[in-house]
């Protein structure tokens, strides 16, 4: 969202944010925090997770003040509740929204996850009170994703697909110099069952030691991972824990190419985009929004989501061949640079606006 944000400053745009009190921010001197409501804790104020009242009433004001032409919504749910768009359909301002994943009942062979169903009775409410009907257009990064949105039977005429983006230009000082063959193979993200994480550890029980892997990021399953990487005597499996700003960028440099090994619907995988932006090629499971950025045997390798001996001759093939792991990097990094661009998301995105003031307009 932020750096969608800053894409349209670029471009000559005022924007403003509305957001929860919880720092930090993206900006920490910005003028409108003032009008933030504080941040919902899920337990002490349960109601506000239907009908913020507070967030409703800032919002209004924040409306009054700064006057948009249009509002673009980004993930309110349960904090600020989408209760407040109606103070957008007052005001008659457009809304669209990015939809970026959705909210289900966890199937995976584990049951009904009580979360999932707690998530589900919030969502249903929303969708009783019509609090997202006077929404324009939905975003989705994915066709994969768009998709899903039809098979809930949201109107086909208001889905459409705009890519997330990366630019390439930002890692450039860790790519100078870069032609050293990288030493590991990287898993970057949240540490989640989800992510395929137990997948990625059998595969390395059955890699040579001196095939290393780095896992960065951190999650609710990083103390059961620890634990079973130390049953299994992984020393070739290296925690490297949370990784930001130029400690992200050196882990990306340093490495052979980086694994997504999910084994649940992935909306998008924008850490394939930042691999290639190093020429390092991805392999990753053939799932969700994954192969509109993976061409297989092009810039990256596709394996059967769960499957551990898939992954294991994947990474083989990338660390016995140098020379195709070269070629797949290289034609990542003008996969990003072609169609993963700012310039590309930007076009989409004023597409659609325009779209949304016109129709607006002739209602």
């Amino acid at each position: 969202m932020f750096q969608e944000a800053e894409l349209l400053r670029g471009n000559g745009h005022e924007v403003y944010f509305f957001c929860t009190d919880k720092a930090p921010y993206h900006y920490d001197n910005y003028e409108y925090i003032k009008y933030f409501p504080r941040h919902t804790n899920k337990f002490l104020r349960f109601h506000q997770l239907f009908y913020n009242r507070e967030a409703v009433e800032k919002f209004s004001r924040l409306l009054d003040v700064v006057k948009p032409d249009i509002v673009h919504e980004h993930t309110i749910t349960f904090h600020l509740t989408p209760a407040i768009l109606n103070e957008c359909y007052k005001r008659k301002i457009p809304v669209v929204r990015t939809i970026h994943s959705f909210e289900t009942v966890v199937e995976k062979n584990r049951g009904i996850c009580l979360k999932s169903l707690f998530s589900k009775g919030i969502l249903a409410f929303y969708d009783l009170m019509k609090y997202y009907n006077g929404t324009q257009y939905l975003i989705f990064p994915s066709k994969a994703l768009a998709e899903r949105g039809l098979q809930r039977n949201i109107p086909a005429e208001k889905i459409v697909t705009v890519y997330n983006f990366v630019k390439c230009s930002d890692y450039e000082a860790f790519q100078e110099g870069n032609g050293e063959r990288g030493k590991y193979f990287l898993y970057l993200g949240r540490l989640a069952k989800e992510k395929g994480l137990y997948v990625l550890l059998d595969a390395w029980k059955q890699l040579p030691e001196e095939v290393e892997l780095h896992i960065a990021g951190t999650g609710q399953e990083e103390s059961n991972l620890k634990k079973s990487i130390r049953k299994n005597n992984l020393k070739n499996v290296k925690m490297v824990g949370f990784k930001e700003g130029d400690g992200l960028k050196r882990e990306y440099a340093g490495c052979i190419a980086s694994i997504l090994p999910a084994i649940w619907f992935e909306p998008f995988g924008l850490t394939i985009l930042e691999s290639f932006c190093f020429k390092k090629p991805v392999i990753a499971s053939n799932i969700g929004g994954i192969p509109e950025i993976i061409q297989h045997n092009q810039n990256g390798i596709l394996i059967e989501p769960g499957n551990a001996q898939e992954l294991k001759e994947a990474v083989l093939t990338l660390y016995n061949n140098p020379d195709i792991t070269e070629k797949m990097g290289a034609k990542g990094k003008q996969t990003a640079e072609i169609i993963f661009t700012p310039q590309a998301h930007y076009e989409g995105l004023m597409k659609i606006y325009e779209k949304t003031e016109k129709n607006f307009i002739h209602k």
